[in-house]
C-alpha cells in the first residue's frame, strides 16, 4: 500500500490515499514494519533519485502517523518457520505477523495469493484490488 501510496500509482494510489490520511488525521492506528520501509526504499535508490529518497524517508518519519515495529531475530526465525512449514512467502509472513502483533484490525496487501488462515489467522485481510473494483 504504501509503494503505492508514495509512486502515486494510477488507481492504488486512490485506494491508499485514504487509509493513509485516516492515519494522518488520527482516526486510524497505522503500524507497519521496518521491512516495509526498506521495501519502499528500493526503487529510489536503484534510480538514484535523492529527491524520492527524502520524500519517502520523510514520511516515514512524521511523528505520531505510523508506528513502525522493529523486530528481534526471534521474530524472523518465528516468521521463517511458519513459512517454511506452510509454504509461504516469507516477506508477506513477516508483514502480516507485524500486524498481528501491532493488533491491527486489518492487514491491507495487494498480494491476491496471501492466506492469511497460514500464516497464523486473526487480522482480516483487506486486498486493494478489491477495493478498486468496488
Amino acid at each position: 500500500m504504501f509503494i503505492f501510496f508514495l509512486e502515486r500509482t494510477d488507481a492504488l494510489f486512490e485506494v491508499a490515499a485514504p487509509f493513509i490520511q485516516a492515519c494522518a488525521n488520527r482516526q486510524l492506528f497505522g503500524s507497519t514494519g521496518d521491512l516495509v520501509v526498506a521495501e519502499v526504499m528500493v526503487h529510489p535508490y536503484r534510480r538514484g533519485d535523492t529527491t524520492l529518497m527524502t520524500r519517502f524517508k520523510s514520511f516515514f518519519t512524521r511523528k505520531n502517523f505510523l508506528t513502525i515495529a522493529e523486530h528481534e531475530a526471534r521474530f524472523f526465525d518465528e516468521a521463517a518457520m511458519r513459512a517454511g512449514q506452510k509454504r509461504l512467502k516469507l516477506l508477506n509472513t513477516i508483514h502480516y505477523r507485524t500486524a498481528l502483533q501491532a493488533g491491527c484490525s486489518f492487514f491491507l496487501t495487494h498480494d491476491h495469493d496471501f492466506d492469511a488462515v497460514a500464516v497464523g489467522g486473526g487480522v482480516e485481510v483487506v486486498r486493494l484490488n478489491d477495493l478498486v473494483e468496488a
